[in-house]
């Protein structure tokens, strides 16, 4: 119902997996079509987790050129009800502060870290680590994120390289 709902109401490129089951297979087929491809989800917990698988087949898929979104909807809603309640025109506003997948995968690896403490940083880098080794086809994506985490983290880019085992000739 959510891309009939959005077709309704003036979105024409919606696209919808069915249950949360996004593949790399589709997530490849997404970048052959678009420019930008915004993941839309549900504000509740189930819509972050989703987020969160959507996010990990992206990964391997990327280049520096791909322009990747994350929409998060107000957690009584999902597309459907959003658009039907709110209209289309609120739903491409809400859309354009979608977040990157660079904003989106150094929030997530933050989650529930707390900085202040050594402990921390290095749940930071634990967290990122995994998603950081799937990047093969952004290197200036990458030196992003990888400056990005070393300030919080208080390593250096060389030393956070080295603690994820990433390749260095990728950077």
């Amino acid at each position: 119902m959510d891309v009939i709902s959005l077709a309704q109401h003036g979105l024409q490129n919606a696209v919808a997996t069915l249950g949360t089951a996004t593949s790399g297979q589709h997530v490849k087929r997404l970048f052959g079509l678009a420019q930008r491809v915004i993941f839309c989800f549900d504000g509740d917990d189930a819509g972050r987790r989703a987020a969160a698988r959507a996010l990990d087949v992206c990964l391997p898929q990327v280049t520096d050129a791909t322009d990747v979104g994350f929409l998060f909807l107000p957690r009584d809603h999902d597309p459907d009800s959003y658009v039907r309640a709110k209209g289309g025109d609120a739903f491409c506003n809400l859309a354009l502060k979608a977040s990157t997948l660079e904003g989106f995968l150094l929030s997530s690896a933050m989650q529930g870290c707390q900085l202040e403490y050594a402990e921390g940083r290095a749940r930071l880098v634990a967290m990122a680590a995994p998603r950081l080794q799937q990047i093969d086809n952004a290197p200036e994506m990458l030196r992003r994120i990888l400056a990005a985490i070393a300030a919080p983290s208080e390593l250096s880019v060389v030393e956070l390289i080295d603690f994820c085992r990433l390749q260095k000739n990728m950077l």
